[in-house]
């Protein structure tokens, strides 16, 4: 093989390499965000559920009178 030829294939092997390594990165950052979306979503619930247990308790707590 010609010494040009060579060069030029291992660019393409580098090229081939440094956009693998460039998709895995954003699959990782993908799954990064996904995560913390779901954190995120799952803290929401907790607090609705919260509130909604709180309010439930102060509405059905008789009144007295003065």
């Amino acid at each position: 093989m010609l010494p040009w030829a060579e060069q030029s294939k291992a660019k393409q092997s580098k090229t081939k390499q440094s956009k693998a390594k460039q998709s895995k990165a954003k699959k990782s950052k993908a799954k990064q965000i996904k995560a913390k979306q779901s954190k995120a979503k799952a803290k929401a619930k907790a607090k609705q559920s919260k509130a909604k247990q709180l309010s439930l308790i102060h509405i059905s707590e008789p009144t007295r009178p003065c």
